[in-house]
């Protein structure tokens, strides 16, 4: 996924990354546009990814970062009991 982040980004490494993360957000946004939830969650590959797991994914990623740079515990501990 090709991201271009502002001009008026770049001299600012905060602005830079939160350009680039609305960036992302947006991409997966645009992916699953219009799907359904049943659409969302499809395999289409031999792989175990949907889009609706990696949209998942990326919101417990984010959610994480928050938690560690507050130095508090994930709001979601994952283990092979809760991963799927």
């Amino acid at each position: 996924m090709v991201t271009h982040v502002p001009a008026e980004a770049k001299g600012d490494e905060r602005g830079a990354l939160l350009a680039f993360l609305e960036e992302q957000r947006g991409g997966i946004r645009r992916a699953l546009l219009g799907l359904t939830e049943e659409q969302a969650r499809t395999r289409p590959s031999a792989s175990e990814l949907s889009l609706g797991g990696l949209l998942k994914h990326v919101a417990e990623v984010e959610q994480s970062w928050i938690a560690r740079a507050k130095q508090e515990p994930p709001a979601v501990r994952r283990d092979e009991s809760n991963w799927h």
